[in-house]
């Protein structure tokens, strides 16, 4: 497919013309013909000079309505790209929603606001002990746990993050976003600080508040968790193909906690949480990354290569299961059976492990898997605490969706 030929411009034109009209006239025919010197002699000279002077006629014509034509175009083109068009409307973002949360005093049969709070935002808690209520606000910048005294009417800010964790403020990683678990445990405010890829804290405070709350953990995204008759501070991030958590007791009582083990899962090479079993040891089994790569030469990919045991009254007493060298290769899977008290290994081969015998044995039909039990949370909602408050009178909650 040819481009066709770039037409000239006006200017190119009328020169083009002019010089060809110029060669007419100057030719030496026409020199000729129009000579003063020289009548014409015969009919055929008379019918070419009538006829160039049609053609030159005709042409002119020709030129003259092109010109007009072009001019008009190019004047019509102008006002096109002269002209202020106004820039194309983008549709106007309207943010969703939210739903506030407001306590309000009625005094003298007139209504005063005490607390406004996002009841659906993330991070937001409300919680009540006796006369206090306990709640997060997110101002300057910084995130504060305040109290506030039904008796009194009175805020106080408890705590401060970016101010009341000298620790924190030392390392110069900068301050957590989010408020990520909130509540009490025998008369104790415990209250966990984290976000994506930010480090946190987990916090406490004795009740009633008469000091700054004490640092118990630098775990990030921490939840405290009661789970088979123990409290769990759980901690943890996760995105993608990887996640990570570590596990660690905790005595309310004493406010201590006792690291237990840290779980790799995923695409993230390490050790996995795979069970507590029945001597209330947690069982771990080692990975490689669970995915298929060239990157990793000739080390198995994606499989599990030893397994051990942790002692949950004595964590630091690591027991071995099944060594690396004793591992059959080309494990993808491992789970525990807790009604015989044994592993299951699946890969191209399967296996049970009874923790009874000690012994391993290759099976040819897989039982059924249990769903894994282990250390979790459930996420503590504004609603939940809202449905707890007993308001004394003269007080009133209101929601509202703004």
């Amino acid at each position: 497919m040819h481009d066709s030929p770039e037409k000239p411009s006006i200017e190119q034109q009328t020169k083009n013309f002019s010089t060809e009209i110029k060669k007419l006239f100057t030719s030496s025919t026409l020199k000729n013909l129009f000579s003063i010197k020289r009548k014409p002699t015969s009919l055929s000279q008379l019918g070419l000079i009538s006829l160039i002077l049609f053609l030159v006629i005709g042409a002119t014509a020709l030129f003259y309505k092109n010109y007009a034509t072009n001019q008009s175009y190019s004047e019509i083109s102008l006002n096109v790209f002269t002209t202020n068009t106004p820039p194309p409307t983008r549709p106007s973002y309207t943010p969703p929603p939210q739903q506030y949360w407001y306590l309000q005093k009625i005094i003298n049969d007139k209504t005063q606001t005490e607390i406004t709070l996002c009841a659906s935002c993330y991070g937001s808690y409300i919680i009540q002990w006796n006369e206090w209520l306990f709640f997060p606000t997110y101002e300057n910048q910084s995130i504060q746990i305040k109290s506030y005294n039904l008796k009194t009417s009175t805020i106080e800010t408890i705590f401060d993050v970016s101010t009341d964790d000298s620790e924190l403020l030392e390392k110069k990683t900068g301050l957590p976003s989010e408020v990520t678990d909130m509540q009490i445990i025998e008369n104790t405010l415990f209250f966990s600080l984290g976000g994506y890829l930010m480090p946190g804290g987990t916090y406490w405070v004795g009740l009633p508040v008469f000091s700054k709350p004490q640092k118990l953990t630098d775990s990030s995204n921490a939840h405290i968790a009661y789970w088979k008759d123990r409290y769990w501070v759980i901690e943890g991030e996760g995105d993608s193909c990887w996640r990570w958590n570590r596990y660690s007791l905790l005595n309310p009582t004493s406010k201590k906690i006792s690291p237990i083990a840290s779980s790799k899962v995923g695409c993230q090479e390490g050790e996995e949480y795979i069970a507590i079993d029945i001597r209330n040891r947690m069982i771990l089994s080692y990975h490689t990354p669970i995915f298929d790569s060239d990157w990793w030469g000739d080390r198995d990919v994606g499989n599990y290569q030893y397994i051990i045991a942790v002692p949950l009254i004595n964590p630091s007493e690591k027991e071995g299961v099944i060594a690396k060298q004793d591992m059959p290769k080309d494990i993808t899977e491992v789970n525990y059976l807790k009604d015989s008290d044994q592993l299951l290994l699946t890969g191209t081969k399967n296996y049970v492990f009874d923790f009874a015998t000690n012994t391993l044995t290759e099976i040819d039909q897989l039982p059924s898997i249990p769903e894994k039990e282990y250390p979790s949370f459930t996420e503590k909602s504004f609603e939940e605490g809202l449905e707890k408050l007993v308001l004394p009178a003269g007080y009133r909650s209101v929601s509202v969706i703004e």
